[in-house]
């Protein structure tokens, strides 16, 4: 099932506008097999509430707008982050020394032309597993880290606006599906794009049966070889978002003449206990199901997403003659993830995912993408020519006194 995707990330716009209780946030993530763009807009925009930095490590770092070149950086740094890392919001080439293992940082940046040069040769979406959105498994089973270029990993700073604790604002934030804000200050509703993935559909040719449920009928349905399926394969994406931890944020005056490497070093909180990834399913009309299970039961909804005998992926799969052993998953385990929200496919639900307050700490927060295997819409024959792969990504946050 090899299905490569060239990785494209761009954040349109991610904003921020208060409301009395709620203010709200959206980005746009792009993903394209095509030849890389370098002229993509990448746009992080916060608001009244919060702030945002790819280098959280100083409050002069954190602010309501990230351009594309920081965004780029982020990419990079988590692609590999002891090759890559931070000096005072800049981004810069580390290498070790083979007599001596000292590490050595290059005098320059990288320039945006070498951040999207090494987005382009380093990141391409393949094959991949996770059920705790943490740990990234490949086709073998063997667990990978962003530096496989399998998958996405890339780290963002939250962090209040005020500098005094004795403040006390507290902001919980989380992703939205909601088409609309309210600003705070005029009382106007505007309209914004909500949470979703999205690709371009393909219509491939079948080379062998699928087995599949169908909703309409509710029967089983098979294609022959040459019939023809509708492939939607963002229906395959998966994203992760988790709170990795506190840091501390210095607020000592910035000397652009001597950067310093920046220390990102995260704190324990009181409990020490890191939090865990949420998972977020997120499909539209054209999803053919969801994790290959060995879910048995007579509700038919749930046998169109979850039985491995009518998934698409899985059928086809076996039926190309595939000679590797394909395990469905457990249903009762893969039902207990969505019960205790482990995985999300209904945003109604309000999932803080990170919540800051005021002073000199921030939040450090890792989101990860990438295709998931055992999804019912991850499926051989789609074509390496698919234009484009994208996300939006829309938050609010909730304000607490």
């Amino acid at each position: 099932m090899k299905v490569r995707r060239k990785l494209i990330l761009s954040i349109l716009g991610l904003g921020v506008s208060a409301i009395t209780l709620t203010g709200t946030t959206f980005a746009w993530f792009r993903m394209s097999s095509q030849a890389y763009v370098s002229k993509l807009d990448y746009t992080v925009v916060s608001g009244k509430g919060f702030q945002i930095a790819v280098d959280g490590s100083n409050t002069a770092f954190y602010s309501d707008f990230l351009d594309t070149y920081h965004m780029e950086m982020a990419i990079v740094n988590g692609l590999d982050p002891d090759r890559y890392v931070f000096r005072d919001n800049n981004l810069y080439l580390q290498t070790i020394n083979e007599e001596t293992n000292e590490k050595i940082i290059d005098n320059n940046p990288l320039t945006q032309k070498e951040l999207e040069s090494i987005i382009e040769k380093g990141i391409s979406l393949d094959l991949t597993t996770s059920l705790d959105g943490e740990n990234i498994n490949n086709r073998n089973d063997e667990l990978i880290d962003p530096r496989s270029g399998k998958y996405v990993e890339f780290n963002l700073y939250f962090k209040t606006r005020s500098k005094k604790g004795g403040d006390q604002q507290h902001y919980k934030i989380y992703l939205t599906d909601d088409d609309t804000y309210t600003n705070e200050d005029s009382g106007q509703t505007f309209k914004m794009n909500p949470t979703k993935f999205k690709s371009e559909v393909q219509t491939i040719k079948l080379y062998n049966k699928v087995e599949l449920w169908d909703l309409e009928t509710n029967s089983k349905k098979t294609l022959k070889a040459g019939d023809t399926l509708d492939i939607d394969i963002a229906n395959a994406i998966r994203l992760s978002i988790q709170d990795t931890g506190k840091i501390d944020v210095s607020d000592e005056a910035v000397d652009e003449n001597n950067p310093k490497l920046s220390n990102l070093e995260v704190v324990d909180d009181v409990d020490g206990i890191k939090d865990e990834a949420t998972i977020y399913e997120l499909t539209n009309d054209l999803d053919l199901g969801s994790y290959a299970t060995d879910y048995d039961g007579s509700d038919e909804l749930l046998r169109q997403k979850y039985d491995y005998q009518y998934n698409p992926m899985y059928t086809y799969y076996k039926s190309l003659g595939a000679s590797r052993e394909f395990i469905p998953l457990k249903y009762s385990e893969i039902s207990k993830l969505y019960e205790e929200n482990k995985i999300i496919n209904d945003l109604s639900k309000k999932i803080t995912f990170t919540e800051v307050e005021s002073g000199l700490t921030g939040r450090k927060v890792t989101f990860r993408i990438w295709l998931e295997g055992f999804d019912a819409d991850y499926f051989t024959g789609v074509s390496y020519s698919l234009s484009n792969i994208s996300c939006n990504l829309a938050f609010k946050y909730d304000k607490e006194d």
